[in-house]
Formats: structure tokens, sequence, C-alpha cells
């Protein structure tokens, strides 16, 4: 299989091969409004009379106050006999605030009758509908495609990004890329009533302001941001509005060549919308920096990548990759690599495994994980695990890294040696703990950005480069400069888009009461405020979006560009400061060693002497243009 097959099919298609049969879904509902002190069953196929309610003692619990006059209840079977599969409930009308399910309304399965029974009690009076799910549709109206043909359609796109991301930068079909994004946009909302999250979102507030206001905060955003670096929403608030002030007028700018290029090379004669940016964003940049995917990546071969990556780090932090792969320790397959890591002073600092294709039987995405902390009573040596995506060796084509595995290669080597510097004694401290409420997690990612982000220096790309895999050939300094220039002009929309999702996220959790605004209303405004397109019916994108929804996750998505902001800062000391060696010595020193022992903003502080800027972020999406330059060298001279 070549190397263009097997790049084709990670990142174009998701080939799915269904085994199982695919769910159906029935509706059925109670009407209990039509006929007073009874109930009617409703589904279609379904004769009512063949299902009829009972009547039965209403069972009693202290925290029912709503229903606590209620002796019976009204309980109908709704015909789901052969599944216990079962949807969600919607009550109409919507607003009778007598029908709270659990309390007035509900739902059981009688396991002796063989069906479910949907209840209801005084004083709640509405219908209730729900879906039945019967698992007998088998998908053999299409052929199935092999994986090993990826060329040849037809082919399933799941509703994940691990999907839908590559498909919306790499898909060239307009119509498919429109029709994805609307079906994206509308997960979970009132395109689907049974699957709408809508009232969800409300309750999810509501409930996240009473935990606030209960533990005497202001707002949910004050309380999720007491621990982290960021500290108050104010601050949060200011880096957002420094970002806005200088990334819109860079994407409208933007926006203005992307039409140019979409008109002129592609043929589209109409307004670009949101859809059109994944693809067209990274083709632009592309093609304006000649930039040819196919071709790069033969200047990347995966070990030899590696191993470069392993020398630039150990001259930067004053560390050493000891392979000691056939010294006997034991490995999960034959490909796996183990490195001892040692400091500058010969001190060992642990085990590095690095598992890095793809096979059967693995998780094959990027990833690093910590294995074990070091235990000197034990005899224990720490182990960091990182876990690759990248295509293995054929007989006709070496395994070579695309520039998107380049960037997670970059990212998750340096999540690992993140967590071997780490100088903690504690698991749980050995960098700040991802999702937990009491640690500054919004800085975790920082120097495995500031990883990633080596591909926009030069001279480091130079240096991680082995050359042309078969001529050796290196690439000149103007063509390393253009591809970090191109990757940083491709990811303007997806980080103009965190932007506003950041926005979002902060917010309808700053707001004091969040009876101030419907989630939707909220929605609606603050899109007119960053994008020149009209916002589409049927995107209510809020409804399925669960980064800023679920557990201790809220108020906290500005984290995404708030690490940008504090790698290139840091890549920022190593442009000014005289010594690159001494630059990262005093950054393991600093900020590396210290892992989650300290508060981050601390720990910067020591390193840089002054709080984060946000020039560095600002000047890297909206990088000054020659005649700037010029006017500002002659200010100088003046």
């Amino acid at each position: 299989m070549s190397l263009a097959a097997i790049f084709l099919s990670t990142l174009l298609f998701s080939v799915v091969i269904f085994a199982q049969p695919w769910p159906r879904w029935e509706e059925r509902t109670i009407d209990c409004t039509s006929k007073p002190g009874d109930c009617i069953l409703k589904a279609e196929g379904r004769d009512p009379a063949k299902y009829r309610c009972r009547h039965e003692p209403m069972p009693h619990e202290p925290w029912n106050t709503l229903a606590i006059n209620s002796t019976q209840r009204i309980a109908c079977p709704i015909g789901c006999e052969p599944t216990p599969g079962l949807s969600v409930l919607v009550k109409k009308p919507s607003q009778n605030h007598l029908c709270q399910k659990y309390y007035t309304y509900g739902k059981y399965r009688d396991n002796d009758y063989g069906d479910w029974f949907l209840w209801m009690t005084e004083p709640c009076l509405a219908n209730v509908t729900t879906w039945c799910q019967f698992n007998d549709v088998f998908p053999d109206a299409a052929p199935i495609r092999s994986q090993e043909s990826p060329r040849v359609g037809p082919w399933t796109m799941r509703m994940h990004m691990t999907t839908y991301g590559p498909f919306m930068r790499y898909c060239k079909d307009r119509g498919l890329r429109a029709d994805a994004f609307q079906h994206w946009t509308s997960r979970a909302s009132f395109m689907h009533d049974h699957y709408n999250n809508s009232a969800i979102v409300e309750e999810i507030r509501h409930y996240k302001e009473c935990e606030a206001k209960t533990l005497g905060f202001e707002s949910p955003a004050e309380m999720y941001l007491q621990h982290k670096m960021a500290g108050t929403p104010e601050t949060v608030r200011n880096f957002l509005t420094a970002l806005k002030r200088r990334m819109k007028p860079a994407f409208n700018e933007r926006l203005v060549d992307l039409q140019d290029y979409a008109k002129k090379q592609e043929m589209v004669g109409d307004e670009l919308k949101p859809h059109d940016l994944y693809y067209f964003s990274r083709k632009e940049a592309e093609v304006k920096y000649d930039i040819r995917p196919m071709q790069l990546l033969n200047y990347f071969p995966t070990w030899p990548t590696f191993d470069n990556i392993a020398r630039l780090f150990s001259r930067l932090l004053g560390i050493k990759f000891q392979e000691t792969t056939q010294s006997g320790l034991e490995r999960c397959s034959p490909d796996v690599r183990i490195f001892a890591v040692a400091d500058s002073n010969g001190e060992h600092l642990g085990r590095l495994y690095v598992d890095m294709f793809v096979r059967n039987k693995k998780e094959n995405h990027w990833t690093t994980i910590l294995g074990r902390t070091a235990n000197k009573e034990r005899e224990l040596d720490k182990i960091v695990f990182l876990n690759g995506a990248a295509s293995p060796s054929t007989k006709e084509n070496p395994s070579l890294l695309h520039y998107e595995e380049l960037q997670s290669l970059l990212k998750e080597f340096g999540r690992a040696v993140q967590l071997l510097l780490s100088r903690s004694p504690y698991t749980d401290l050995t960098v700040p703990r991802y999702g937990m409420i009491s640690t500054d997690w919004d800085a975790l990612d920082a120097f495995p950005t500031f990883a990633r982000m080596c591909l926009h220096k030069a001279h480091w790309l130079d240096e991680i480069s082995p050359g042309h895999f078969t001529t050796g050939e290196r690439l000149s300094k103007g063509r390393l400069d253009d591809v970090g220039t191109a990757l940083a002009r491709a990811d303007l929309w997806e980080s103009y888009r965190t932007l506003f999702w950041s926005d979002f996220d902060l917010t309808i959790y700053q707001m004091k009461d969040r009876k101030e605004k419907f989630w939707l209303d909220q929605y609606k405004e603050l899109w007119k405020s960053y994008f020149p397109f009209h916002l589409g019916g049927k995107d209510n994108m809020p409804c399925s979006f669960t980064p800023i929804f679920t557990a201790s996750h809220s108020s906290l998505y500005y984290s995404k560009l708030w690490v940008e902001m504090l790698a290139l800062d840091i890549h920022g000391a190593f442009d000014t400061d005289d010594s690159e060696e001494a630059t990262g010595q005093r950054l393991k020193e600093t900020i590396l060693a210290k892992g989650a022992l300290e508060n981050q903003s601390e720990l910067f502080r020591r390193f840089r002497g002054r709080d984060p800027s946000t020039d560095p972020i600002c000047e890297f999406y909206d990088p000054p243009n020659e005649f700037d330059e010029l006017n500002s060298d002659d200010e100088d001279e003046k």
C-alpha cells in the first residue's frame, strides 16, 4: 500500500465496516390531556386498546415535595417490548412547571410485563413523548469497501472530530463540506426533538451558578478560575480582548485573500461560507508559499527526524538520550525503542518508551503518559510512554512524517520531556493535573506547545530535518521560513474560532445571573461581533459543544490560546537572549523541574522576570508587514 494511499485513508475518510445492526427509532406518545383521568397511547402501527394504562400507588420520597399530596399515579405501557433501549422524555407543553421529570412524571421498565411504562401523577397534566430503540436494521443497501482500497467509495464519515476535522480540511467537494458542517453544528439541537440539549445547557448553567453562589462566588467563572494561572475572569477578559483587537482585522484581511484564491483557483463564484474556510485556509497557505505536503514529507523520515528532535532538546536543555532498546527490557512490540534519559551531570531522570507506528490492537493516536514516578526506596525509576500514530515502513516506502504528524510528534515529545524533567515526587503534582479545579492546568500544555512551535523557527527546523531521505538534499533557509509562515497562516481560522468559543465560554459563565441572556441569544449576538457570515438557521453548535459544559472545564476554553501565548513568550526569550543553551538551562530549572509543586504564574515570572505578554501571540497571528517594519525603522532613525 503506497504512502499516499495510507495518507488518504488516514486523513480523508473513516471507512467503517459495520458488523452490528443499526438502531431504528419509533416514536411513542401518551396523551393525558384529551381524556380526563386517563391516558392514551399514540404510536403508528399500534392498537391503543392493547396498551391499557393502569393506576398504581405513588411512591413517596422525602425530596419529592412537588407530588407530596399525590397518592396515585397512572402508568402506561408503550410497546417497546423487545428492547431495553429508550430515549429521553419530552413533555408538551414544555413550560409546564408542574411537570418535572422524576417528580411528577417519568419512566420505568417492568421486566415481568416485558415493556417500558411512562407514568404521571398530580399536579402534572401533559403529553409525554419518547422513542423506542430497535436494533434490527442491517446496512445491506450499500456495498462495504475495504480499508485496503481507500480511493474506492462509498465512505462513511463519523460525526467525531478525529474524522470531521481532517475531512473539512482536505475534502475538495464544497457540497459535501457544507453538508458535513450542517450536520456537525446541528447535533443535539432543535433539529432533533428527542436529542435536544437546549434545556440541558440551561440546566447546567443553573447548577453551576447555584454551586458558585453556595460557595460564595459571584459567578461560575470566578469559581473555576480562582486556582488557575490566569486567576480571575477579568484577566481572561483582558487577554481575549487584546487578541480580538489584533486577530479580527487580520482575519478580515485574510478572508479577502481566501475569497480571491477561491475565485481564481477553484472557480468559486459566490461568497465563502464558514464550511469553506477549513479547506481554503490550508490550501491558500500551501499555494502562497509553494508548500507541497507530499513532497515536504520526503525531508522528514520518521526515526531520523525523531533522533534529531532528541538532539535539539538535548542541546537546549542539557539532557542526554541514550538508547537502551537492546538491553533486554520488555517491549510490547519490536518497533518500540527505549531511551535512558539523564541530566547533564549524569543523574538518571527516567526512561522513555517510544511506540511510534500504527498497528492492530493498539490505541492508534498521539499521546504521552506517565507510567510511574521514581521511587528510590523501591529502586524504581520514572517511566514515560510516548504513543505515536505514524505510518510504518513498507517494502516500497520508508516511514515519512506529514507536517501534521510532525507537529503531533513535537508536541508529544515536549510532553515527555516535561514529565521526565519534573522533580516532583508526587504523581498528581508531576505536572498540573488536567481537569482538576484546584490546579492551574490552563498552563499544562505550555511546554508541549513550545515544542510544537519549533517548526516556526527556521534554524531549529533545519536541525530537526535530516534532509531528503534518498538524496540527502537539505531545505534552504528560505524554504524553512516558508514552512513556518505557511503553517501559521493556515492556523488563523482555527485559532480565531477558538477565540470566539473562549469568549462565548467566559461570557455565559461570567454572568452573575444566567437569566440575563438565553444561551442561543448570546450565541447569535457574539457571532455577529466576530464573523461577517450569516449564522445558519440550523447552527446551534453550543448544544453539542461539550468542552465548555462538562465537569470542571467551564470558563477554561481560553487555555488553548493561553498556552500558545506562554509558548511564544518562551520562544521570545530564546530569540533575545545571547545563548540558547543558557536560556534552556534557566527554563529547565525555573519551570520544568518544579512541575506542579508551585504556582505556574510564579514559575513563569522567575523565568521571564515579568508576567506573560500578549505581544508575541498577537504578532504571530498578525505579523507586521514589510511596510510597517520600514516605517518603524525610519522612526527609530529619527
